[in-house]
């Protein structure tokens, strides 16, 4: 598509082509620089959804420890009446 462009734009100006040559280093850059954005967000974006998921994770693990946690003390009071 990018070569398809330049040489499209080579053809339209004729002897003028290196007026592409000119404007395509910028090009270059602006394209560069889009690029080294869209990867800065990828990587922001993997990361903040990996710490998330690792969040996620251990709020089960807690309210799981909870609930065991309530049920051994449920027992041990079941227990505690069943003596006394």
């Amino acid at each position: 598509m990018w070569n398809g462009a330049l040489v499209g734009l080579g053809y339209l100006l004729g002897t003028q082509y290196e007026l592409i040559e000119q404007y395509s280093r910028f090009l270059n850059y602006a394209v560069y620089a889009a690029l080294g954005v869209a990867l800065v967000l990828l990587i922001i974006r993997r990361t903040r959804r990996a710490k998330a998921r690792k969040t996620e994770i251990e709020g089960k693990e807690s309210n799981q420890a909870r609930s065991q946690l309530a049920e051994s003390n449920q027992a041990r009071s079941n227990q505690a009446d069943t003596r006394g």
